[in-house]
């Protein structure tokens, strides 16, 4: 008899274990990863990073408590709702990021960043395919997990920015 091919090019994994397919999907996405942390230990401060990091950063210095600097964040994000722009949320997150100590340690940030993406890709994902559509957690690994990849290998900076 001859051997049947799969008509689709997902026709090889009818018979593959979904546990098989998400442990698959989360090592390719942590090999992926790895290349773009380790990078980030050249990433540094630019241009608007420090304004708004200016007022956090010297709440620190002067009170020596990250709290401070934490409520100075919430001064930025009022001065730029009155003065320049509707980005409150990530302006905050900008303004208290772990560099309010030490400059040094903004070398973090991309994993932070990272860190959250994959946290927010995969808290939808689990939402929708165990809350809402009652279905395996293992294809919401799946899922969150592509998802994550699609998004952190799609960024880009624009050169120069």
């Amino acid at each position: 008899m001859k051997d049947k091919k799969p008509k689709n090019i997902l026709g090889f994994l009818k018979n593959t274990d979904e546990r098989y397919i998400a442990a698959f999907t989360i090592f390719v996405y942590i090999m992926l990863l790895i290349p773009t942390i380790y990078l980030g230990k050249y990433n540094f401060m630019k241009a608007d990073d420090f304004s708004f990091g200016r007022l956090p950063h010297k709440a620190y210095v002067e009170t020596g408590s990250y709290f401070e600097s934490l409520k100075a964040g919430i001064d930025v994000v009022k001065e730029s709702y009155l003065t320049w722009q509707g980005t409150y949320s990530s302006i905050y997150l900008m303004s208290t990021f772990p560099s309010v100590a030490n400059y040094r340690f903004y070398k973090l940030v991309p994993a932070i960043m990272i860190f959250m993406i994959t946290a927010a890709a995969f808290a939808l994902s689990f939402t929708l395919i165990c809350g809402v559509l009652k279905n395996k957690k293992r294809y919401a690994l799946i899922v969150g997990s592509v998802l994550s990849m699609i998004m952190v290998e799609r960024m880009y900076t624009v050169p120069g920015a």
